[in-house]
């Protein structure tokens, strides 16, 4: 009932069903699937060809060392997605849908390094949604997002951030697993912060500097 239902809705809105609307509804029937990708105790068939014309992950995996018995624990570097990222992951390989929550955006702001997809389109949506959301409670997860995929634009605006906020960040649970590489970064940042605060003030105009 529900394929058929979004089949109707397909040919309804469009005139025709598109590419992309076909491979949602694989995506979805359990049919013809040959691998299992799981999550914490969260199981989901998939299909592996599509996995491997996706992502150089899979198609390394398949060339080299085959996953015993079709089954992946799906991570993105040391990182385990929720359930939510996960879907929105898969609805991405699938049909190209970068149509996600804010949230699921922290976890697959690193996927496209991680899996090797095709282009960038995925961290180049998931990094302005970053920056559209970013708040003091997520910004450390997101500076250490984005030294992971060296996005220099992202870290500085993540580093800014959280020289505006450091007394609010810096008694953070998440500040304390700054590795020391970022721990001198954001030291840095924070003096040259301070600096150009200091120099504004004397001038009688309490602002701020640019940095870079």
């Amino acid at each position: 009932k529900q394929w058929y239902q979004r089949r109707v809705r397909g040919d309804t809105a469009h005139g025709q069903q598109t590419l992309e609307d076909d491979l949602q509804l694989l995506m979805e029937e359990t049919q013809l699937t040959d691998i299992t990708l799981t999550i914490d105790k969260i199981a989901r068939r998939a299909h592996r060809a599509i996995l491997i014309a996706r992502c150089k992950y899979f198609r390394a995996m398949y060339r080299s060392l085959p996953p015993t018995e079709d089954t992946v624990g799906i991570k993105i570097g040391d990182l385990e997605p929720t359930p939510e990222a996960f879907k929105s992951l898969m609805n991405y390989i699938y049909y190209n849908d970068t149509d996600m929550p804010p949230e699921d955006s922290l976890y697959l702001f690193t996927a496209d390094k991680f899996y090797g997809f095709s282009n960038n389109q995925l961290q180049i949506y998931c990094k302005k949604s970053l920056e559209t959301n970013i708040k003091t409670s997520n910004v450390i997860e997101i500076l250490k997002a984005a030294d992971c995929v060296n996005s220099k634009d992202m870290k500085c605006h993540a580093l800014k951030m959280i020289a505006e906020s450091f007394t609010v960040v810096q008694p953070l649970p998440a500040f304390s697993t700054l590795n020391h590489s970022l721990l001198l970064e954001v030291t840095d940042y924070l003096a040259s912060y301070l600096k150009g605060s200091k120099i504004s003030l004397l001038g009688g105009t309490p602002k701020h500097s640019k940095l870079p």
